[in-house]
Order: C-alpha cells, then sequence, then structure tokens
C-alpha cells in the first residue's frame, strides 16, 4: 500500500506541475496577452466613440458658424447697397444745390 500510496502522490505532484505548466506556459502567456489586446481595443473603441461625438459636435458648431457668416455676409450686401445709394443721393443733393447756387 506505501507504494501504491506513494505512486498517488507523485502522480498528484506530476498533475500540479503539469498544471503549473500550462497556466504559465505559451498558451497562458497567450490568454494573458489576448486580454490585455481586448482591453486595448475597448478602450481604443472608447475613445473612437468620444471622438465622434467630439466630431459630431464641431460639425454643428461649424453649421452654425456658417449660417452665421452667411447671414453677416448678406447683411453686409444689403447694408452696402443702401450705403451706395445714399452715397449716390448725397452727391446729387450736392451737385443740384451747387447748381442751384451758381456753382
Amino acid at each position: 500500500m506505501d507504494t501504491l500510496d506513494e505512486a498517488c502522490a507523485r502522480l498528484e505532484a506530476a498533475v500540479d506541475r503539469l498544471a503549473q505548466v500550462v497556466e504559465t506556459g505559451p498558451r497562458a502567456r497567450l490568454r494573458v496577452r489576448i486580454a490585455a489586446l481586448e482591453s486595448e481595443l475597448r478602450a481604443l473603441a472608447d475613445e473612437h466613440a468620444a471622438a465622434r461625438e467630439e466630431l459630431a459636435r464641431f460639425t454643428m458648431e461649424r453649421d452654425r458658424l456658417t449660417a452665421l457668416v452667411s447671414d453677416s455676409q448678406e447683411r453686409y450686401a444689403a447694408a452696402k447697397v443702401v450705403s451706395d445709394a445714399v452715397a449716390n443721393r448725397l452727391t446729387q443733393t450736392i451737385a443740384d444745390v451747387r447748381s442751384m447756387i451758381g456753382r
């Protein structure tokens, strides 16, 4: 029986060593590396999502500012038309006054 017990003990020790080799061997290191890469991938996916949200906000802001610039350009053009009309009218009025006073 002692021999059987010794054989069982040696078998258990061998199984323990084998389990340790499997846990720390190339496959285990590969599993650890895969887990690390998955974690990095999740982090990059989160950064990508955040960047897309920021891009959407920037796009909305650009569209808003583009509309403001367009509106300002239209108002400037309208003001220029009025200003040119007033300048022409003043020039004509000055010419009329000069003509009336004989200059």
